[in-house]
């Protein structure tokens, strides 16, 4: 796989899980929202938030790895 076709791919899994677990919270009533859009804002490598109670941010440690071999 090219690597553009990897990064493509890869950012469309994540908004479409970011969408999915939206869905799910709602569906909970959870209270909770990944992404929030309204009272965040960035500061540095920081998110501030202002009208957002309990604002944290995720992190995901992801490796890649690479096979050369010439199967098909």
């Amino acid at each position: 796989m090219k690597l553009d076709e990897f990064v493509k791919s890869t950012l469309v899994q994540i908004a479409a899980g970011v969408r999915d677990a939206n869905s799910e919270f709602k569906l909970s009533a959870l209270g909770a929202q990944a992404n929030p859009t309204n009272g965040a804002r960035r500061s540095g490598s920081s998110v501030l938030a202002e009208s957002v109670s309990n604002l944290h941010p995720i992190t995901f440690d992801v490796a890649v790895t690479v096979d050369s071999s010439n199967s098909t």
